[in-house]
């Protein structure tokens, strides 16, 4: 293969690459919203405690309750160990799950 075109492959990829990361972004899904839960006086199961715990979430979507008062169609996402739930957030798991019609849709 010639300088040019190895040039002119490894461009065509690069391009397949970025409109495929586009496509994958294009799924429409509410949201994030951050917020925070606070557990005053934490005892934990060793007796120790923590005059605070807060745990950090985000959720996707705005609660709509059935007839027996159940939540249907909002998702709360938790942190990960030693990390964030923002991996969640990512087009290959977010644009698959939280969409319209998804296993996790969480859209009006």
């Amino acid at each position: 293969m010639t300088g040019r075109l190895r040039r002119a492959f490894i461009v065509t990829q690069i391009v397949a690459v970025l409109l495929s990361t586009q496509i994958a972004q294009a799924a429409e899904y509410p949201t994030p919203v951050e917020g925070d839960f606070i557990v005053p006086n934490f005892q934990f199961a060793d007796g120790a405690r923590l005059p605070e715990l807060r745990i950090h979430y985000l959720t996707l979507g705005t609660a709509q309750k059935d007839a027996q008062g159940k939540v249907k169609n909002a998702v709360i996402i938790g942190h990960g160990t030693g990390g964030s739930g923002s991996q969640f957030l990512r087009a290959e798991f977010a644009g698959e799950l939280f969409g319209a019609g998804q296993p996790l849709d969480a859209t009006p």
